[in-house]
C-alpha cells in the first residue's frame, strides 16, 4: 500500500513537471509535498481508531491535534518510510494515552510543568527543516514565531484546563505537545535538521539569473 502511495505521488509529480506545471527542478519537492498530504490523513485515521478506545473520540481528536499543530510549525524527526512514519507515531501515542498520561493525571502538577518545559524548548529550538520542505529563510523564521505563539496558547490552555481541574484534558495538551517536541529532539540528534538548506535554496535560486547574466554578457 505504502510503496504504491510513493509511486503515484512519484507519477504525479512526474506529469505535472512533464506539462510544465512545476519546474523539473521541483519535482521531488512536490511529489514529497503530496506525500507527506496523504501520510498526514492516513495517520490522522490511524491515530484516531488507536486512540478511540482508550481516551474516548474527543479527548483523541484533540491530542492529535495538538500533535499535529506543533510538527506543522516545528517539524520533527522523519522515518525512512511512510510506513515506519505511521507505526512510530501510532506506537508513540499508544503509549502516552495509556501510560504517560494517566500518570501525569495522578500527579496534577505534571502537566503545567511538562507544558512550561515545552515552550522554553520551542523559544530555544529552531525547528528541525526537512530537506525537501522547501522553506527559505524568511518562511523558516516566520514558522519558528508561529510555533512560539502555539506554545504560549497551549500553555495558558494548559494552566486554564488545571485551573478548572480538567487534570485528564490539560495532560492530554500537554503530551501532545511533548510528544512533538520529542520528534524535534530526535530529528536534531540524528542529523535530519538541515542547517545549510537556507543557503542551498539561495544558491538555486541565483544560478538562473547567472546564467541569464552570462548569455547577455
Amino acid at each position: 500500500m505504502v510503496p504504491l502511495l510513493i509511486h503515484i505521488c512519484n507519477g504525479i509529480a512526474a506529469l505535472f513537471a512533464e506539462k510544465g506545471c512545476i519546474f523539473h527542478e521541483q519535482e521531488k519537492w512536490f511529489s514529497y509535498c503530496l506525500q507527506r498530504r496523504a501520510i498526514k490523513l492516513a495517520a490522522w485515521a490511524l491515530l484516531f481508531f488507536i486512540g478511540m478506545p482508550q481516551a474516548g473520540a474527543a479527548h483523541t481528536l484533540l491530542f492529535i491535534a495538538v500533535f499535529m499543530w506543533m510538527r506543522r510549525y516545528m517539524g520533527g524527526f522523519h522515518a525512512s518510510s511512510p510506513f515506519r512514519c505511521l507505526a512510530i507515531s501510532g506506537f508513540c501515542e499508544w503509549l502516552c494515552l495509556c501510560f504517560a498520561i494517566p500518570f501525569t493525571v495522578c500527579h496534577s502538577w505534571l502537566s503545567p510543568a511538562l507544558s512550561s518545559g515545552c515552550c522554553v524548548a520551542v523559544f530555544l529550538l529552531s525547528p528541525a527543516i526537512h530537506p525537501f520542505s522547501g522553506l527559505g529563510p524568511k518562511a523558516a523564521r516566520w514558522n519558528h514565531t508561529r510555533a512560539k505563539g502555539s506554545a504560549v496558547v497551549l500553555l495558558c490552555g494548559t494552566l486554564l484546563f488545571c485551573f478548572l481541574s480538567f487534570g485528564y484534558t490539560a495532560a492530554i495538551v500537554a503530551w501532545g505537545e511533548a510528544l512533538a517536541m520529542l520528534t524535534v529532539a530526535a530529528a536534531k540528534i540524528n542529523g535530519q535538521e538541515v542547517k545549510s538548506h537556507d543557503s542551498e535554496l539561495e544558491s538555486q535560486r541565483q544560478k538562473p539569473d547567472s546564467s541569464q547574466n552570462a548569455a547577455h554578457d
